[in-house]
Parts: C-alpha cells; structure tokens; sequence
C-alpha cells in the first residue's frame, strides 16, 4: 500500500501539468482498452455499455459496491492487473487536478489577479475606501434595473471583501492599461470611480479615453460634472459630497 500511495502522489503531482483534455483522453483509453479485454475474455459486465460505466467509476472511485465483478480467471486477472491500478491512479488523478484548479480559481478571485476582460455590459467600480465603497455595492446589487455583474478594481493590498457577489481585480496603479483592460473597463456598461483625489479621478478618465471605452464615467467626489476635460469620454458627475 506504501507504494501505491507513493504512486499516486506522483501522478497527482505530474498530472497537474497537463491539460484536462489530455487527462480525460487518457481516461478514455484506459477504459476504452480495459472494455475490450474483457469483451475478449467473455465477461458479461462487457455487454452492457451502461453496466460498463457504472463498473468501470465503481471500481476506479474504490466505492466497490460488488453487485458486478468479474467471472472469469482471465477477467480477474485484467481487474488485478490493469482496471484497478490503471483507474485508481486516474480517478487520483483527476481528484487532484479538480482541487488544485479549484484552488487557484478561488486564489485568483480573492488575491486579485483573475481577467474578466471578456465580460460585456456589467458595472465597474474603481477604489476602494471601506463601508462608502461598501454602500455603493450595496446599493448596485439591490437596483434590479442594473447588470448583475459587479467588477471591483483596487490598488490597496487587500483580498475580495465580498466573494461571493463581486469579481475582484487588483493591480499597482489605476493609469496602468492592462489593470483596466482586465477590469473590463472596454466593455463595461458604466464605470464608477471613487476616490477623494480629483487628480486620479481625470488620471482614469483618461486612461479609459486611452482605451477607447465610451462608457458612462460616475465620480461621486468629482466636485464638477467631468465630461468637457476628459477628452470626449462621457462622464457625469452624482454630485456627492466628499466624505
């Protein structure tokens, strides 16, 4: 069993490397080659193509239920040999794969580092500044009338603080392209910039000219409406008071 297991580790770890259209190939094979060695040797399990499935995950899952099983010598040698280590390894497998890759998706929701540049008419939020920013997204996902996806985009050291309603993108500086690209600012319905600071307000104004996004510009710090200094973006201003 030491062995095994140290086997399993192994495949797990190089598996990681590659592609889950690879993986699911070599699944197919696997049970692909085993199917025809037991049609060779006169198993029956081998006549049904859905009691061959269900035995196949049955035995590769190590749930072993053991209302099927081989009867012949020949078959039960071929389970031994071949169907046991064979699916135990690629069920192991693919157990990893599925973890680690939902591992690093959740990573890169909460760190930061995910691209939603191929999302279309959804709201961006640009600055973070506590429970004000808070109250904004609040107010955005209570209005029906408003798209369900919400992209906020920061450059304080911080994680998601809502994971579970808001696509979360980090980055060094708000006058950086790629960061607003992966923001989906090029795509985006409106974009909301909040800052206490109307320097970085036009400073991303401009960038999104830049960009050529001709989407609405929101800035409830701006103290005047923005649209004549910033190139022809169109923008407006909620005329909020400064916190």
């Amino acid at each position: 069993m030491p062995v095994i297991q140290q086997l399993i580790r192994v495949l797990k770890a190089s598996t990681l490397q590659i592609s889950w259209t690879f993986l699911l190939l070599i699944v197919l094979a696997h049970m692909g080659t085993t199917w025809v060695l037991f049609s060779l040797v006169g198993e029956a399990i081998a006549d049904s193509p859905t009691n061959w499935v269900y035995f196949y995950v049955v035995v590769s899952s190590t749930v072993g239920f053991g209302d099927f099983s081989p009867t012949t010598v020949a078959g039960k040698w071929i389970a031994t040999l071949y169907l046991i280590p064979g699916g135990i390894s690629l069920f192991a497998a693919l157990i990893g794969k599925a973890t680690v890759s939902l591992s690093n998706f959740w990573r890169l929701q909460m760190q930061g580092k995910g691209d939603f540049s191929h999302l279309s008419g959804h709201t961006l939020v640009i600055g973070w500044h506590g429970e004000t920013t808070e109250r904004i997204l609040d107010i955005l996902k209570a209005d029906k009338g408003l798209p369900d996806e919400v992209v906020l985009c920061v450059t304080k050291e911080m994680s998601n603080p809502r994971p579970a309603d808001l696509k979360f993108i980090k980055g060094e500086s708000f006058s950086n392209a790629e960061l607003l690209k992966r923001a989906g600012i090029e795509s985006a319905s409106r974009v909301i910039i909040y800052d206490t600071s109307d320097e970085r307000v036009a400073t991303v104004a401009l960038s999104a000219y830049s960009l050529k996004a001709k989407t609405p510009i929101l800035s409830p710090t701006a103290p005047i409406p923005i649209q004549q200094p910033c190139c022809g973006v169109p923008c407006q201003a909620l005329n909020a008071p400064r916190p």
